[in-house]
């Protein structure tokens, strides 16, 4: 009994399998670069977002407890303050005795900054028009928080000033 041989072979080529190896690893490469650029700038609007309720916190904790709250900022973070230096109510002056509320350091460093801000028990801030903006190698939505007497926004970095969004 004779077994006839097929005169077509089933498989793939090495050359196929290896075009086709080739173009996964170059969707791959494709695919991590748009991969990292997007989870910077989750990073940086985070870090924003973040440092924006700290703000809010320490704002609305002044508010609420009649008190000042300090905050002082440094390229790698920032750490919020009550004034409770003299007893009850303070005097509006930072000193080593007020208590510490809490710090943050976000991930982005602070690349725009003032040295401190107040908020004042009615709410305002002691900076009329100033900004907050952390570094970041992509365009994030929100990359800066705004600072007004009366408002605290975040926003987008546009060259000369943060815009508020």
């Amino acid at each position: 009994m004779k077994i006839a041989k097929s005169t077509c072979e089933s498989g793939f080529t090495l050359v196929e399998v290896m075009i086709v190896v080739a173009l996964i690893g170059l969707l791959v490469v494709l695919a991590m670069n748009g991969y990292q650029a997007w989870a910077q700038r989750y990073r940086t609007e985070n870090d924003v977002k973040e440092m924006f309720a700290g703000l809010m916190d320490a704002r609305a904790s002044a508010m609420q407890k009649k008190r000042v709250h300090f905050v002082t900022m440094t390229a790698t973070g920032y750490g919020i303050y009550e004034d409770t230096n003299p007893a009850p109510d303070g005097d509006g002056v930072l000193t080593a005795a007020d208590t510490f509320v809490r710090r943050g350091a976000p991930r982005s460093s602070i690349i725009s900054y003032p040295a401190a801000i107040s908020f004042f028990r009615d709410g305002t801030v002691s900076i009329s028009d100033g900004y907050i903006r952390l570094s970041s190698p992509v365009a994030a939505d929100y990359d800066c928080i705004h600072l007004g007497k009366t408002r605290v926004k975040i926003g987008r970095f546009n060259g000369a000033a943060c815009v508020e969004k």
